[in-house]
């Protein structure tokens, strides 16, 4: 069924696979040098506080790679001075991702996500930075940087909290949307703040692309999660659908519920196509030198 989701958002992005290619180059390229190609953020010192910081970025790396294959590629494409940081924010992703999916106890996963919002405090706050190689490699990405980057930071963890806190699906599209921008569009806000890019266009843009995104992968997850009996197939759109929320934890194949995914799916291609709207303004406000 996530499949089914993904491949209608995917019709309109079909220039991926050059951009892949090139991208897959460029990783074949760095492979050996992990992800230490952050103007020196890679190598050891520089304000780490004694941590190993090449190793921490190259455990990001390793991690993106592993659990979020598409965006480690993509980072790829990033001019070479802002890849580790890239690296870093996305491997907290996974990680904040991950905590749910990793245990069947919603307690466990609130533990683990709690842990992750008192590091943020402690990195901004200049306190010891925890020894987790993610941790060390964000407290890195993100030194100097104001209370703007520990808010967007803040609101992912947020957005997982409030969703391990769930018990049974978003009431309705609306719902489902607001949560895939606060995880998926905050990242990308994080990732442009990073790269120096504020502009209102490119954030207008992150909007529409962060939502895309994140409703096509819990689309994706769509096993995974039925198996944790937990939907992200919204109940208004069940209902319209005679679909129910067994039919998904069992993943019944019906008319209903390919109905529902695609419906679903189509939402998240049309936010897709709006963020592309934006691409000639982006691409012409980028090239005039205002905003990156």
């Amino acid at each position: 069924l996530g499949a089914v989701g993904v491949s209608v958002v995917a019709s309109s992005a079909s220039s991926f696979s050059t951009t892949a290619t090139a991208a897959r180059a460029a990783a074949g390229a760095e492979a050996s040098g992990g992800a230490s190609g952050s103007g020196g953020e890679g190598e050891g010192g520089g304000g780490g506080g004694g941590h190993d910081l090449k190793g921490a970025f190259s455990y990001c790396s390793s991690r993106v790679r592993q659990f979020d294959y598409e965006n480690y590629l993509c980072t790829f494409a990033l001019p070479k001075q802002h890849r580790a940081t890239a690296l870093a924010v996305r491997a907290f992703n996974v990680e904040t991702a991950q905590a749910l999916g990793a245990t069947k106890e919603p307690q466990l996963a609130l533990m683990r996500l709690q842990w992750w919002r008192e590091s943020i405090g402690a990195i901004h706050a200049g306190a010891n930075v925890p020894e987790h190689p993610v941790a060390v490699a964000l407290s890195a990405a993100v030194r100097g940087t104001g209370a703007r980057t520990k808010r967007w930071l803040e609101q992912i963890v947020e957005a997982r909290i409030k969703d391990a806190e769930m018990s049974s699906p978003p009431p309705g599209i609306p719902a489902l949307e607001a949560y895939a921008h606060a995880s998926s569009s905050t990242l990308l806000f994080l990732l442009l703040d990073l790269a120096g890019v504020r502009n209102t266009e490119a954030d207008h843009a992150a909007t529409h692309l962060g939502k895309a995104v994140g409703i096509a992968n819990l689309l994706r997850g769509t096993h995974a999660h039925s198996a944790q009996r937990r939907c992200y197939i919204p109940t208004d759109v069940c209902a319209r659908h005679g679909v129910s929320t067994e039919d998904v934890y069992r993943a019944r194949s019906t008319e209903g519920l390919r109905n529902a995914v695609h419906e679903l799916a189509c939402v998240a291609k049309e936010h897709l196509e709006s963020a592309g709207d934006m691409a000639p303004r982006l691409k012409a406000l980028a090239q005039g030198g205002s905003g990156g």
